[in-house]
């Protein structure tokens, strides 16, 4: 009779949990919720039982490399606040599917942590769109905060576990919209331009598409400034070490880098920017965007040679190395990075022009190194190259310049006479 009951009590559980969850808003107390877990006591974790501490949930994806890179400060996070924080991974995979997503991606770190793995109750407890997504949990089991993930700091979780509330910006579902304005009449528009301010988590969109259209969303007025002097790419000064901010106070114009007070920045001084102009216009886009932001903002923008540090691939005697032996032209050199699994990983060129390999490894440099690469080997015709994945997807400048020294290929650190844009005040 006993195990009949207990049975029954289980079948309804089960039903609750995904039948009955409704979103939690701020101040709803968490409920029983037995949840498939791994890496805990248990194979499950019930929500409610982490009362009298305080709990962050941490939802995260397979596609989010900024979730892989938050892993070493959120398992330290935990380490050091010990007792007096849970914090929980979330995702929607089992557990068996987790485990192979990090056993084959051993350059991303895993957390030490409980993680729940979940689509049916947590999206509805707590639904979200975007991540990384994370839930706030008080000692009283009640739904502090949902934040981003640039709030999770170390001062933040120790005024929560004192009994403080956080004044931070709430996470807002990333929506999307093709104009603030009505768009029954889009057929009809010829031309217009607006500015306004962010608008929560809302994303533009092309009203009517066409390279007609220019469309930003919740931009700083400086990344505004390059997007219009960089035309779609032309110029490169969105690329890394080609703008120099020059305001004498920058607070308004250019991101913080402190990370944690982006969303509120962002909210009192972001700007979304949206244009269309008729065909025959289409070449001066741009520059009509820039006269619309020097009518609205106190802003000096100027393209000016200067000399900067930067990366420059040389030759070498032995550079024809490089030459191809001829065959089937092979293409597995791009920069995969973190979510890059090992096995597929590999690095390689085979019967490719030169021109090839330096864009992949201009723009590979850049992105790893934060300044600007010039190619001046003057190498020309297809190549042949291999080189491991260490080298090229981390930050191991050693090793990469140990590696194409064996092509010919010499990579140095110099002051090189670069193009930028200089913001100043006007």
């Amino acid at each position: 009779m006993k195990q009949t009951f207990f049975a029954i009590c289980i079948c309804i559980f089960s039903i609750y949990n995904q039948a009955e969850a409704q979103a939690l808003r701020i101040g709803d107390t968490v409920p029983h919720t037995r949840l498939p877990a791994s890496n805990y006591k248990k194979d499950y974790i019930d929500l409610a039982e982490f009362k009298g501490k305080t709990t962050l949930l941490v939802f995260w994806s397979y596609i989010c490399v900024n979730c892989f890179k938050s892993f070493p400060k959120i398992d330290s996070l935990q380490r050091e606040f010990g007792e007096n924080v849970q914090i929980i991974m979330v995702d929607r995979h089992s557990a068996a599917s987790t485990d192979s997503f990090f056993q084959k991606r051993k350059r991303i770190f895993r957390p030490d942590l409980p993680m729940i793995h979940d689509t049916a109750v947590m999206p509805k407890l707590f639904p979200y769109n975007s991540v990384p997504f994370h839930v706030w949990i008080d000692k009283n089991g009640k739904v502090l905060h949902k934040t981003g993930g640039f709030s999770t700091t170390r001062e933040n979780l120790a005024s929560v576990i004192n009994g403080g509330k956080l004044r931070i910006a709430e996470y807002e579902p990333v929506y999307f919209k093709p104009s603030l304005f009505d768009t029954s009449y889009k057929e009809d528009l010829t031309y217009f331009s607006y500015l306004s301010r962010c608008i929560g988590n809302l994303h533009l969109t092309s009203l009517r598409g066409g390279p007609n259209e220019l469309y930003y969303s919740c931009q700083s007025v400086a990344s505004l400034y390059v997007k219009a002097y960089n035309e779609g790419g032309k110029f490169k000064f969105d690329r890394p070490g080609r703008v120099r901010y020059m305001f004498r106070d920058s607070s308004r114009y250019v991101l913080p880098s402190d990370r944690s007070v982006i969303p509120e920045w962002l909210a009192s001084n972001g700007y979304n920017y949206h244009q269309l102009v008729p065909k025959e216009l289409g070449n001066r886009r741009f520059q009509i965007m820039r006269e619309d932001l020097n009518r609205v903002f106190p802003v000096t923008a100027q393209p000016v040679t200067r000399r900067v540090k930067c990366l420059v691939l040389g030759r070498l005697p032995n550079i024809d190395r490089l030459r191809t032996k001829g065959g089937q032209p092979k293409r597995n050199f791009v920069y995969l990075g973190l979510k890059a699994v090992e096995e597929y990983n590999k690095k390689e060129l085979q019967n490719v022009p030169y021109s090839e390999f330096s864009g992949i490894m201009s723009g590979t440099l850049e992105t790893i190194y934060q300044m600007p690469v010039v190619d001046s080997t003057g190498f020309k015709g297809n190549i042949d190259i291999a080189l491991t994945p260490e080298a090229i997807d981390t930050e191991n400048l050693r090793l990469l310049q140990s590696e194409l020294k064996k092509y010919g290929i010499l990579l140095e650190e110099k002051v090189c006479p670069i193009k930028i844009l200089e913001l100043t005040d006007r």
